[in-house]
């Protein structure tokens, strides 16, 4: 379509500005800066139409956060997020389970070592 009317343009303003001089063509010089002036305008109209035609935004995204609209889309997302939080939500448990164990294994072996300095306090005779 833009090599449509560019090519339009370039015929109109050829044959509106050509003269016969002694067999030849004259083509005037304000003539072809007009047709680059008005090719540019055209060229950049069509540029600024394909530009808001496309969904704006979504180049730089990964595949799995563009989503057309559609229902099933959606719901998909959705499952893949509540699937995602179950996972995060098993592995805070197990982070926690063991956190807790950590705790209790040093409490052990804090009550091992009083044990070990009450018994070596008794067998000294001290209190």
């Amino acid at each position: 379509m833009l090599r449509t009317v560019l090519a339009g343009l370039a015929i109109w303003s050829v044959a509106s500005s050509a003269a016969a001089y002694s067999g030849h063509i004259y083509v005037d010089r304000n003539a072809i800066g007009s047709l680059l002036l008005i090719g540019s305008i055209v060229a950049l109209i069509v540029w600024a139409v394909r530009a808001a035609r496309e969904k704006p935004g979504l180049d730089g995204l990964p595949p799995e956060f563009r989503t057309d609209d559609s229902a099933e889309d959606y719901d998909a997302q959705a499952t893949r997020l509540r699937a995602l939080k179950r996972k995060l939500d098993a592995e805070a448990e197990l982070t926690e389970s063991y956190i807790n164990a950590e705790l209790a294994r040093g409490k052990l072996d804090e009550v091992a070592e009083i044990l070990r300095h009450d018994r070596a306090r008794r067998s000294a005779g001290g209190r």
